[in-house]
This record gives structure tokens, sequence and C-alpha cells, in this order.
């Protein structure tokens, strides 16, 4: 009981909880943007013999490359970091009790995915920032101050909600500060 106390008085594992929390309440379990979903689609080619881009989009989307095998034009960081959600995601989608969801948009893949890679990223950023603002001699208190200031004042809100790579790439930045 007394480690739990002491868990919950934590500054740290309270802003933990509070990106959690706030990444949670703004899903809507849609991955949010076309970009997305063709990165998602390529995370699940890593896995499942589906092709990274589908030959119905080409010329519209993908490009041709080593032996003419039609690949997706984005980088592969993103789909690397919704991987392993994307593998939980598909055999959370093929349970008994979604039988009859199958074919609703959002698809439950694309739900689990969603959640648990922004969830993720949110806490990440959350735990980074702090860290970074406390190595530029901020106090734990405006640490905190600005590590919420940046989750629900700028437009990481909306990228949390809207699941594209800025929060990714902010998140890999401030990385680099803090451990350069």
């Amino acid at each position: 009981m007394l480690t739990l106390r002491r868990k919950f008085s934590d500054p740290v594992f309270l802003l933990a909880v509070m990106a959690a929390l706030g990444a949670f309440v703004v899903q809507s379990g849609e991955l949010g943007s076309s970009d997305t979903m063709h990165r998602l689609q390529v995370a699940h080619s890593f896995w499942t013999s589906e092709p990274p881009v589908f030959p119905q989009e080409y010329p519209e989307f993908g490009l041709h490359g080593r032996g003419g095998k039609l690949q997706s034009w984005y980088g592969m960081g993103q789909s690397l970091l919704m991987l392993p959600a994307d593998i939980v995601g598909t055999y959370i989608e093929r349970l008994p009790v979604f039988a009859r969801y199958n074919g609703n948009d959002p698809a439950v893949r694309s739900i689990v995915v969603s959640y648990c890679t922004n969830i993720l990223v949110n806490v990440l950023t959350a735990l980074i920032a702090f860290r970074f603002l406390r190595q530029l001699g901020f106090s734990p208190k405006h640490a905190i101050a600005g590590v919420l200031a940046l989750l629900f004042c700028t437009t990481h809100l909306h990228y949390t909600q809207n699941m594209m790579e800025n929060n990714y790439i902010m998140l890999l930045t401030l990385v680099g500060f803090s451990f350069q």
C-alpha cells in the first residue's frame, strides 16, 4: 500500500498518467488520414503476405522499386512504430466477439493501432520533454507546466487525435536534444 501511495505522489508518474489519459480521451479510433492508412498497410506488409501498396492504387500512390515491386513512397519509421500494435490489433480483430463488427469504419485493427500508438508516443513525449526541461534547469513544477502546455496547448494535441507523423518526429527530436 505504501508503494502505491508513493507512486501516486511522484510527479513524473502523474505526468505520464495525464499524458496517457489525454491521448485516450481525444482518440476517435480512426487513423486520421490516408497517409497514415498507407503507412499502416506498409506495417501490415512487413509481417503478412499483403503488398505494401495495392496494385489498384497505382499510379495515384506508390512507385516501383527493386524488381518492379510496388512500394510506398513514405519512409518506414511510422510503419515500424505501428507494427507491434498492428500485430496485436489484427489478432484482436479476428476474435469471435468482433465477427459482426467486421466491415465497419473504423476497423478494430485501426482502433487498436490508433489507441496504442498514440498513447505510447504521448507518454514517451511527456517523459522525454520533462527530462529535457529539467536538463535546461527548470524546476520540477515549471517543467511539468511546460510539458502539460506542450501536450494540451499546441498542435501536439491535434496530431494526437489525427495520428500524423508530427508527434513521432517531435519525440525523436526531443530524444536527440536530451541525449546528445
